[in-house]
C-alpha cells in the first residue's frame, strides 16, 4: 500500500502537535487559566487523531483498489503465453525515517553549547540555531536558543542587535507572554538605554494578561525606576552616578560593553553633571595577548595603546594619537621576569623619562631598546572597536 501521501500529512501533524505540547509545558511555568490548558490538550488530541482517521479511510480505498488489481492480475496470468510460468514480485519500499531539520539543527546547537560558552563556541551555536530558523522561521526553541546565545556572547553590535530582533520576533509569535519583552528590555539595559527598556516593559504590561507574568514585567520596571544606578541581569553595573559630598552630581558613568570572560568593563562612557560627554575609555581582553586599551575624545581623536610582546611576555606599549605614533613605554625586567622599571620614549626611541617604584633609578639616562611586536595594527584596533560599539 502506497502511504506517501499519508506519511507526509502525518509528519506535518506530528510536528505541529510536538510544538503545541512544548508550548503547553512552558505555559505551565506561567499558568494563565485552566481553560487555556484544557483547550490546548484537546487540540493536541485532535491533531493526533486526524492522521489515524485519514489512514483508516485511505486504507479502505487502497484495499478496494488492491482487490481490483489482484483480479486483473489473475486474469492476465491465465491468458499469458509463457512456458516457464510467470513470476510476480512485490517490491516494498522501506519508508524513510521522519526528519525535522529545524529540530536537528537546534539539537546540534545545544550540543555545541555543552562544550563551552566562549565567544567562538557561542558563534558556532548561533550559526546552528540560524540554520534551524532558515528551515522554520517560527521554530520557537531555536528562536529562544539563539537569542540567549547572543546574550551570552561578548557585548557587540551584532550580538545585541541580533538578540533584540529575536526577542521582537518572539513577541509577534506570543504577544501575551512576558519572555519576549523581558529579553528585549535586557538588551537595552546592557546597551545603557534605560528609557527604551522601560518602554518595552510598558508595552509588555499592556499585552500580557496573566498576573504572574505581568508582575515580572512590573518588578523589572520598578527596579529600573528605583535608582539612577542600574545593573544588568548578571549583576554587572551598567550605569552609576558619582556625587560629591554635598550630594550634587559630579558625573555619570555608563558601562557600555563587557567582554565574555573579562570581569572589568570593556567600554566606559562618561558624562559630566550637565550631560555633556567627557569621553569613552576602552580596555579589551585584559589579561590576554589580545589586550589593547585607549581613550576616545569627544572631538573624535583617539589615544590608543597597543602592547608589544616577545615570547608571550609584554615588553612594552606603543602609543598613538590619532593615526600618529607618539612614543613607547618600555618595561625592563629582571632575570626572573619581574618588572624593575619602565621608560617612556618618544617616537624616535629617545628617552623621555625613567620610572621606578622607589624612584631610585632616576639617574638612568640611556634609553632601552624597543623590543617585541604588536598583536594589532592601528586599523585593526579601529575595526575591532567598530564591531563592539
Amino acid at each position: 500500500m502506497n502511504l506517501s501521501f499519508i506519511k507526509s500529512f502525518a509528519v506535518k501533524v506530528r510536528k505541529t502537535a510536538k510544538r503545541t505540547i512544548r508550548r503547553i509545558i512552558r505555559k505551565l511555568a506561567y499558568p494563565k487559566s485552566r481553560r487555556y490548558i484544557v483547550i490546548s490538550m484537546v487540540l493536541v488530541a485532535a491533531l493526533l487523531l486526524i492522521p489515524c482517521i485519514v489512514i483508516i479511510k485511505k486504507a479502505g480505498e487502497e484495499k478496494k483498489k488492491g482487490v481490483m488489481t489482484a483480479a486483473l492480475s489473475a486474469e492476465n496470468e491465465m491468458t499469458a503465453d509463457n512456458d516457464e510460468g510467470s513470476v510476480s514480485v512485490n517490491l516494498i519500499q522501506e519508508e524513510e525515517p521522519e526528519t525535522d531539520p529545524a529540530y536537528d539543527y537546534t539539537q546540534e546547537a545545544l550540543s555545541i553549547l555543552e562544550t563551552g560558552h566562549d565567544d567562538e563556541t557561542l558563534s558556532l551555536a548561533i550559526e546552528a540555531f540560524s540554520n534551524a530558523l532558515k528551515e522554520d522561521p517560527d521554530y520557537e526553541d531555536a528562536l529562544r536558543g539563539r537569542a540567549e546565545a547572543y546574550m551570552m556572547h561578548s557585548d557587540t553590535v551584532v550580538s545585541l542587535e541580533g538578540a533584540a530582533l529575536d526577542y521582537q520576533k518572539y513577541q509577534t509569535l506570543h504577544p501575551d507572554e512576558a519572555y519576549g519583552y523581558l529579553g528585549e528590555a535586557e538588551v537595552y539595559i546592557r546597551d545603557t538605554f534605560k528609557n527604551k527598556a522601560l518602554e518595552v516593559l510598558e508595552k509588555g504590561m499592556d499585552a500580557v494578561t496573566d498576573e504572574a507574568e505581568m508582575r515580572s514585567l512590573q518588578d523589572k520596571a520598578d527596579e529600573l525606576n528605583a535608582s539612577a544606578d542600574y545593573s544588568d541581569s548578571l549583576g554587572r553595573a551598567r550605569c552609576k552616578e558619582v556625587r560629591l559630598e554635598d550630594g550634587s552630581l559630579y558625573e555619570t558613568i555608563y558601562y557600555k560593553r563587557y567582554i565574555n570572560g573579562q570581569d572589568s568593563p570593556a567600554v566606559i562612557r562618561t558624562y559630566d553633571a550637565d550631560g555633556n560627554e567627557i569621553g569613552t575609555s576602552f580596555s579589551l581582553y585584559e589579561g590576554t595577548d589580545r589586550y589593547v586599551y585607549g581613550f576616545i575624545h569627544t572631538d573624535g581623536a583617539w589615544d590608543v595603546y597597543i602592547p608589544l610582546y616577545a615570547d608571550g611576555v609584554m615588553t612594552g606599549v606603543s602609543t598613538y594619537y590619532g593615526d600618529n605614533l607618539t612614543g613607547y613605554e618600555v618595561y625592563i625586567r629582571g632575570d626572573n621576569g619581574e618588572e624593575l622599571y619602565s621608560q617612556k620614549l618618544d617616537s624616535e626611541g629617545n628617552l623621555i623619562e625613567t620610572v621606578s617604584y622607589d624612584n631610585s633609578l632616576d639617574y638612568i639616562h640611556e634609553a632601552a631598546a624597543v623590543t617585541g611586536s604588536p598583536n594589532y595594527s592601528l586599523n585593526e584596533v579601529y575595526d575591532l572597536m567598530k564591531e563592539i560599539l
